[in-house]
């Protein structure tokens, strides 16, 4: 066989003596392939493999002799040493190739190579031609076009077309800058699939993920871990115990325990995907976001986050929670957004069939957004909102908050003022204009002020005492004694406990005393008049209860039988 030239790479030109005379050129070595799409040395059959046993062929040595005191079979190979076996070239400065048994022991600057795909360089070398498995030791560098790797011993088994690791590897993709590290490694060359096991690292220019254990596609750049793995980024962080990620597409899969931090807020649930190109991520089922920074839970069975524009949309059974000092607000919708500006303040809208709940304030309504920047809270589409014994309503209600407690509302037009006096009758106090402007004091409505077109019905009272009753369980009540309804274009109203304190008219007031022999009659009632407290969230329950949505049920449909068609008779 014609000797081919070898590719040498000269890591050390010092040679050393080996006992018996052998030499040997020492070299340190680098990293093999993270991705090998080629086929792997000793490790890969051809398509017509040839027979186990076949004799290992010495090509090429500038000395060979023999050495009874090492062995009767050894020959000792010494200088350019040049041998084949199976397809595969083998390099060495010096052998002792033992041709009964079709053994080998190569040492100094050892290479092997099958054609110009694959090189194999080490220190030494062993291996069993008839089993055709090795050992390569001391500066282990499996090379290919695109990837390198390195360890301190590397065995293989060309029979099962394997190569494995147990101290150690380095593992470098020249084509996507991958570098991964573990203690322990096997390729398998017919599934171009690499096993990793202990302290499994995958570091890329945008991301380092750590792992005990990961599986490595070589086909599709894809890596799948089966344990506690953590993705680190500049962007955000990822972890999961269970899933996929795409090295070429940047695209993820994660299950079991997983969640994103990212941008001061965290995204979990109970399977993650991501799309690092997009910064685009979708969560399914029992989903938590957690803003710390801004003191927000949100929950809900489906949601995206775009990372970039820091927005996130939360869809199947959505709640919200805003954390306050002294209380909290549960909401619920069918959908909610969450947006962060560029100074990091959150904003939270709600959309369709809207109710939230807090100690001193509930309402529903179509649509809501809390906005952080001023503590605000803007209800539209036919908003009510309870405090206290007071109904409110408008065309557009915001509310401001101290941080504690609701401070301030306004309304712009529509305004409408309920309060229940007595079910009985339908007796109502009530208040209505165009623009309304309210106060509150530790969470009371205390003072409202009525701006334009201003109508109003009150109940007057006085107490006394229920005569109904035995001496020991009399009670106070209140006794109507008249019905005041007035209008004037402004209107100023204080309230104590809830209850009406003082009412003053300003501009061109006209009122009328009506007698109570007027109860139930419709002139008791403004124009646009309307009850809603069956709608009245009463609890935080009420708003977080999850329900049970049935997944739809898939009836297959059997085919129908062709029908034959009779034949006619003749």
């Amino acid at each position: 066989m014609t000797a081919i030239t070898r590719r040498y790479i000269p890591f050390s030109k010092a040679p050393s003596v080996l006992p018996e005379g052998l030499f040997f050129t020492r070299r340190s070595v680098l990293t093999a392939l993270l991705l090998l799409p080629a086929l792997w040395g000793f490790a890969q059959a051809k398509k017509t493999p040839e027979p186990p046993g076949k004799k290992i062929e010495i090509i090429h040595s500038d000395r060979i002799s023999f050495d009874q005191s090492i062995n009767a079979d050894a020959q000792m190979l010494v200088g350019n040493v040049q041998l084949e076996h199976n397809g595969v070239n083998m390099f060495c400065d010096s052998a002792l190739f033992f041709q009964g048994s079709n053994k080998l022991e190569a040492y100094g600057t050892v290479e092997l190579n099958q054609g110009d795909t694959l090189y194999l360089f080490s220190d030494s070398l062993f291996y069993n031609g008839n089993i055709r498995q090795g050992k390569a030791m001391g500066n282990v560098l499996m090379q290919e076009k695109e990837t390198d790797l390195t360890t301190d011993v590397l065995l293989y088994n060309a029979i099962k077309s394997e190569a494995y690791y147990t101290t150690g590897g380095k593992i470098v993709s020249k084509k996507n800058k991958n570098v991964l590290t573990s203690i322990r490694g096997t390729y398998a060359s017919r599934l171009k699939m690499f096993y990793f096991k202990e302290r499994v690292q995958l570091t890329n220019p945008e991301y380092t993920m750590n792992t005990d254990t990961m599986d490595y596609s070589s086909r599709t750049e894809t890596a799948f871990f089966f344990g506690p793995t953590v993705i680190k980024s500049d962007k955000n962080l990822l972890y999961a115990e269970n899933g996929w990620y795409n090295t070429k597409t940047d695209r993820a899969s994660f299950k079991e325990k997983s969640f994103m931090i990212s941008n001061d807020q965290k995204l979990e649930g109970d399977s993650l995907f991501y799309d690092r190109d997009k910064a685009y991520g979708e969560v399914f089922k029992n989903i938590t976001i957690t803003d710390t920074v801004n003191k927000f839970l949100i929950y809900g069975d489906y949601g995206i986050h775009f990372e970039n524009e820091k927005r996130s949309m939360i869809t199947k059974q959505p709640k919200a929670v805003k954390l306050f000092e002294a209380d909290s607000l549960y909401m619920k919708a069918d959908t909610i957004y969450a947006i962060e500006d560029s100074a990091g303040m959150k904003t939270v809208v709600g959309y369709h069939n809207v109710a939230y709940f807090k100690n001193d304030m509930q309402g529903v309504c179509d649509t809501i957004v809390y906005s952080e920047a001023d503590s605000s809270i803007t209800m539209l589409s036919k908003p009510i909102v309870w405090n206290e014994e007071n109904q409110i309503t408008g065309h557009t209600i915001i509310l401001y908050n101290d941080g504690k407690n609701p401070k301030e509302m306004y309304i712009n037009k529509d305004s409408f003022v309920t309060q229940l006096v007595d079910t009985i009758d339908n007796q109502y106090n009530q208040v209505k204009g165009r623009e309304l402007f309210g106060y509150f004091k530790d969470g009371e409505l205390y003072k409202v002020y009525i701006s334009g077109n201003g109508e109003t019905i009150f109940y007057i009272q006085e107490d006394a005492t229920d005569t109904t009753q035995t001496d020991t369980s009399k009670q106070d009540v209140k006794e109507l004694i008249g019905i005041n309804k007035a209008t004037c274009s402004n209107i100023t109203l204080t309230l104590e406990n809830s209850q009406l304190k003082t009412i003053s008219f300003a501009v061109d007031p006209v009122a009328t005393a009506m007698a109570v022999d007027k109860l139930g009659s419709p002139e008791l009632l403004l124009k646009n008049f309307k009850w809603e407290g069956d709608r009245r969230p009463m609890s935080k329950d009420e708003i977080m209860k999850r329900e049970f949505v049935p997944e739809p049920v898939v009836v297959p449909v059997k085919p129908k039988k062709a029908v034959k068609e009779k034949k006619k008779k003749k």
